[in-house]
Order: C-alpha cells, then structure tokens, then sequence
C-alpha cells in the first residue's frame, strides 16, 4: 500500500506555551518500499510515526493509507482503530507483547480482535513464528523468551494479519549488536516476501542502509539522502 502525508504539522501545547514538533511535512512511499526515517534525538520521528500510523492525531494535513486518508475513514463512519488493524502493523522499540499469552498467542491477536477463526488465526502466526526460526518457542510466553525473541514475535506479530504497512520504531534500539542484527535481516525478509510497505524510525544507520530509501528529519523538514 502506498503511504502519503502531506502539509503535516504538529504542535504541542505545555502549560500554555505551544511547542512546534514539525511544520508542514510530506512523504509519499510507493507500495511495497521501505523507506528510513533518521534524525537527530528529540527531533519528532517518533511522532511523525505516530501520526503515519494514526497514533496521534496532526494539527494540519493528512495521512492516506493505499486510496483512503485517516479523514476519509472517520467521515465515512468507519472505526479508525479497526481500519488501522487492517491495513497497519506496528512495532515499537518495546515489544509490548502480553505476558499472559505465548508467542502464538501474542503473534495472532491482530488476527483474533478482527475475528478470524481461532484455528486460523494461530495457523498463520505458527508459519510466521517458523520463518522467524521460533519453531521451537511456540508456547513459551514473553518471560521466557530473551530480548531478541520477544522483538522477533514482535515483528511477527505485526506483519501478522497482512497488513498493506508497517511501521516500526527503533526496532533494534534495546537490543545488542548480533541480535539487532538478526531482527534487521528477519524485518526486511518479511518486508520482502509479503510485499508490504515499511517505514522504520531508527538511530542505526545499519538498518537505515538496507532500506530503499533515507530520509532525515531536520529543523527545515524532511530531506532526502
């Protein structure tokens, strides 16, 4: 699916005083690309990710997922979390996953809450959970796992229900350099083999390198490198 943004601005109001975030962004990824947002700390792309994602909601612009905007969605009475489960997967830097589930569990809940067969749904993240060399983790739950394995069901999880996109933050930042390593190649194979769209915030210019594209998010706007 094709992500656009476009005229994005973002503030934020602190007792009062509006502190500006970005100013009238915009970001056109083709369908099935990967692009690398970096930047220096505190710059925003985080929250240029949250709002890509509808996470968080921009002062002005739009975001449009394959041929609808996030507006669009509401105006047209859909809920937009359900349509962001759809068409949106999400990794974060934490791996969020529920402790009182195992990976299979964990890895099809995107599939369960839009209420795919139970036995579907745990069939589609055991063969995700297989291709990310978990095979043998199935039913350990995220305490039993290490770090790199809790973020590969992350990433699991997320390309779980297909979605057209996803977006990930600082996907490796917790993790060592061999492991951060392995999510890396795990990221960009799943990207490639199920031809989704991704757009990664990251600090490691490893990671950024293996990305079709590099933009950087500066106090003048996103510029291409």
């Amino acid at each position: 699916m094709r992500v656009q943004a476009s005229n994005l601005t973002m503030h934020f109001d602190d007792a009062g005083r509006i502190i500006e975030v970005f100013r009238d962004l915009s970001l056109d990824v083709a369908s099935g690309a990967s692009v690398a947002i970096v930047g220096e700390s505190g710059i925003g792309k985080t929250t240029l990710l949250y709002v890509l994602g509808a996470l968080e909601t921009p002062v002005a612009g739009e975001v449009a997922i394959g041929e609808r905007s996030y507006k669009q969605v509401v105006e047209e009475g859909e809920d937009l979390a359900r349509f962001r489960g759809k068409n949106v997967g999400l990794v974060f830097q934490s791996h969020h996953l529920l402790p009182e589930f195992d990976a299979v569990e964990n890895v099809a809940m995107p599939l369960l809450i839009q209420g795919v067969v139970r036995k579907d749904a745990c069939q589609r993240a055991t063969e995700l959970l297989e291709r990310t060399g978990l095979s043998h983790r199935l039913s350990h739950r995220p305490g039993a796992l290490s770090g790199g394995e809790q973020q590969r069901v992350a990433v699991a999880r997320a390309f779980a229900a297909r979605p057209g996109v996803v977006l990930a933050d600082e996907p490796t930042g917790n993790l060592d350099m061999r492991t951060g390593g392995e999510v890396r190649r795990l990221l960009l194979q799943l990207q490639r083999e199920e031809g989704i769209t991704l757009v990664v915030v990251t600090h490691s210019l490893e990671l950024a390198r293996m990305m079709d594209r590099i933009v950087e998010l500066t106090p003048e706007g996103l510029i291409e490198r």
